[in-house]
């Protein structure tokens, strides 16, 4: 029985994506598909506040840094997303259908493969191993954003 060979494309993605590496055929050639492939510099503006979530990123090479700006200057650095990881925060927007209110900038040059809000809608709702992805991401982000806040709550403040 001869097997059909993933796309190049495809193949990265289940490279990279241990958990994704687990879907079936179609749904690797999908996510290949229809993402937006991108190779992004260092300082690119992925996604800021008060704007629409482009997409679902999922991160082939480099780094994205997650962060809070403030008014008077001041930055929170939340989380990076690497190689291999997907953003927590682009995910709950795009659940939730609400605008972003963090940046999202490529700290190193990255390859992303950006699935748009329908394909990540339609992968959510009808196949099991993409949405235990999204989930299993989301609790080991959120299990590191507690640390953080735990963290920051036992540090003197002056």
């Amino acid at each position: 029985m001869e097997t059909i060979a993933l796309s190049p494309l495809a193949a990265r993605v289940a490279e990279v994506f241990p958990t994704l590496a687990l879907a079936s055929r179609a749904t690797l050639e999908r996510i290949a598909r229809d993402g937006i492939h991108s190779n992004l510099h260092a300082g690119t503006l992925i996604y800021s506040p008060h704007s629409p979530c482009g997409g679902f990123p999922l991160v082939l090479a480099g780094c994205i840094r997650v962060l809070q700006r403030y008014p008077n200057g001041r930055e929170i650095h939340l989380y990076r997303v690497k190689a291999g990881e997907s953003c927590l925060l682009a995910g709950a927007y795009l659940l939730g259908q609400t605008n972003c209110n963090a940046f999202g900038i490529a700290e190193t040059e990255i390859d992303v493969l950006i699935l748009p809000p329908q394909t990540f809608h339609a992968l959510v709702a009808e196949d099991e191993t993409f949405r235990r992805h999204v989930f299993l991401q989301y609790g080991d982000r959120l299990s590191a954003l507690m640390q953080i806040v735990d963290a920051n709550m036992m540090q003197k403040l002056d």
